[in-house]
């Protein structure tokens, strides 16, 4: 009879380093792959958006929503579909909601509830977009309407850990990826509810000028979010300038 051989031990531990090897060289690049695919969607929800708000603009005199948050609603007939509020890098609440708003994060979405129903959502707003003048929203600040010779770089809706916030040009970079605004103190600090890593250091975002494009952490505090903005690199925070803070190695927004 003949003799059977099979793999010996020493065979099958080569085998399985050789696997081993080939999926930690794969696995990253399958990761960044699945991100990006990610980010495409979140590109073509916000795309979809664009197109919303152009037509609810164009049945309303071109005025935005009153209250801030009001957008899911006001908007509801143009979109429809409530898929479109969720960012596939950010669909799941950090814990349920019961009886008051659950901030997102980089990872995940924002909840709140209206009535018995319960609001999943990983976009907000730029809260100078309305015509709420309360806190620092003033009269000066506001864009009432889309209509801006800077509407190129005027946010409107983008990635956000919240229906929406009104950053100011002296905010705080968070001190970590996932340092969100949590309105203590009020009216500082806001930028954080933009400013987190969901898309390799970027967010996507939605201009006034109907563009969608990916932001840079930094460049967020050279964009004009209210009508009075001072942008000038002398403005620029400093604690980004601290080696250690997660930003530091981050562009310089005024060198791209």
């Amino acid at each position: 009879m003949s003799e059977r051989k099979g793999f010996t031990l020493i065979e099958l531990l080569v085998v399985i380093a050789i696997i081993a090897l080939l999926m930690s060289i794969l696995m990253p690049a399958l990761n960044r792959a699945k991100d990006q695919a990610k980010n495409a969607v979140c590109m073509s929800n916000l795309h979809q958006f664009a197109i919303a708000w152009k037509i609810y603009l164009d049945d309303n005199r071109n005025i935005f929503p009153k209250e801030n948050g009001d957008w899911v609603w006001a908007l509801f007939d143009y979109y429809r579909n409530p898929a479109l509020l969720i960012c596939p890098s950010a669909t799941k609440l950090k814990v349920p909601v019961i009886d008051e708003e659950v901030r997102g994060g980089p990872r995940n979405a924002w909840g709140d509830k209206k009535g018995d129903e319960v609001l999943i959502a990983s976009y907000g707003t730029n809260e100078f977009c309305s015509r709420d003048q309360s806190d620092i929203r003033t009269w000066d600040r506001l864009y009432v309407n889309a209509t801006t010779s800077q509407a190129y770089r005027t946010p409107l809706m983008s990635d956000c850990s919240r229906d929406g916030d009104a950053p100011m040009e002296y905010d705080i970079p968070p001190e970590y990826d996932g340092q969100i605004y949590m309105s203590v103190p009020s009216d500082k600090n806001e930028m954080r509810s933009f400013c987190f890593n969901r898309h390799n250091f970027h967010i996507n975002m939605i201009f006034l000028d109907w563009s969608v494009r990916s932001v840079g952490l930094k460049e967020l505090w050279i964009l004009k979010w209210h009508r009075e903005w001072s942008m000038s690199p002398e403005t620029m925070p400093t604690e980004w300038d601290d080696p250690a803070h997660w930003m530091s190695n981050l562009p310089d927004p005024y060198a791209l």
